[in-house]
């Protein structure tokens, strides 16, 4: 039959702490890293909504209080948000059967720590096409071993899993698990309720036993950025300044000469700016900064006169004073970088910090 979009609901699973990007969640949930200053869960909001899906569930492990004084109902998103807690985190097969009445119908299940773009309409034409029980995202990637390899046959049938594989094992096809699952209410009968349960390394398994209806969407054309690391964290901001993730239009920022500057921000006339770079709201940009290409300034930003910032992802509230040098590194929020100090490629600092003048790292 006939479905609508907006009669779709979608769990959204935010468990992580974000361990291997400490320490930048020490006081941020991973959901709410920024990115290009936009909290990361604000991206995927946004893109169920270009999809015309309003009504969301976030499933939480960790921090809830943060997610709901930042999200709230989804109101000023335009969508509908509804919060479920975990006390301790269950996987993602225990996250979904708490779920479990939000299942309606048709339902969408993705990972909320990755930033992708998908074509969810085709996805969703495909699952239906395919009568399938659980439709899962494959995207194609250059090095298969870091995650899960899914294979696939002929007619988009899975037929096995490999967990980081060897490159002995990998062979021709080259798709991962994306973390974008379409799922049929009757696949959530495979769930015990209340016990830690994942989906890749125990439903899955079973449904392929079972020979339920399970396949493989391959998105060939899809942006798709697992923000676990550092590098990777850097690298969403450079994709995102670069416009790599055009299919949705929302991406599409209009820069003026290549810079985004935020309301309230004042820079002095001897600013020079190669973008791509972006500065948030109120920031002041004192005499003689030079901002060089992928920098990301947050909100209310003090940067004083002298100064030199290039590839940097520079947090809210943070002060950076005269002179001061710093290429390729990430300040965390409310930091303060004393005077001629140089901060160097791959150079972490978390929340309130102080660097003392001519401090070299």
């Amino acid at each position: 039959g006939d479905f609508q979009m907006k009669d779709i609901s979608a769990v959204i699973l935010v468990g992580g702490e974000g361990t291997r990007l400490r320490p930048l969640t020490l006081h941020t949930p991973k959901a709410l890293v920024p990115v290009v200053n936009k909290p990361l869960l604000s991206y995927i909001i946004e893109w169920f909504k270009y999809q015309h899906i309003y009504n969301l569930i976030f499933s939480v492990c960790y921090q809830p209080d943060k997610l709901k004084s930042v999200f709230g109902s989804g109101s000023k998103y335009g969508v509908h948000i509804n919060y479920i807690v975990e006390k301790e985190p269950l996987g993602t097969g225990g996250a979904i059967k708490k779920a479990e009445r939000f299942f309606k119908n048709t339902t969408i299940v993705i990972n909320g720590d990755v930033l992708f773009d998908l074509d969810l309409a085709s996805m969703l034409n495909y699952h239906r096409s395919k009568k399938s029980k659980i439709t899962i995202a494959l995207t194609p990637v250059e090095d298969p071993t870091a995650y899960g390899l899914v294979k696939i046959d002929k007619s988009g049938r899975i037929i096995g899993f490999l967990e980081k594989p060897t490159w002995d094992e990998v062979g021709r096809q080259r798709n991962i698990n994306a973390g974008v699952y379409i799922i049929e209410p009757s696949i959530l009968k495979y769930i015990k309720p209340n016990k830690i349960c994942s989906l890749e390394r125990n439903i899955f398994p079973e449904l392929l036993l079972k020979k339920e209806s399970f396949y493989g969407f391959v998105a060939k054309s899809m942006y798709w950025i697992d923000l676990g690391t550092h590098e990777k964290y850097r690298q969403a901001h450079q994709d995102i300044l670069e416009g790599k993730l055009t299919n949705t239009k929302y991406f599409k920022k209009f820069y003026v000469n290549n810079v985004a500057i935020g309301v309230g921000t004042k820079l002095s006339k001897k600013t020079e700016l190669y973008g791509p770079v972006v500065i948030g709201e109120n920031c002041k940009i004192e005499n003689k900064v030079t901002l060089n290409e992928f920098t990301v300034i947050g909100n209310r930003c003090h940067i004083a006169e002298n100064v030199y910032l290039e590839r940097c992802i520079i947090w809210d509230d943070v002060i950076i004073e005269s002179g001061a040098r710093l290429t390729g590194c990430i300040i965390g929020k409310n930091s303060h970088i004393g005077s001629h100090s140089s901060i160097s490629d791959g150079v972490v600092l978390g929340d309130n910090n102080r660097i003392q003048p001519y401090s070299y790292l």
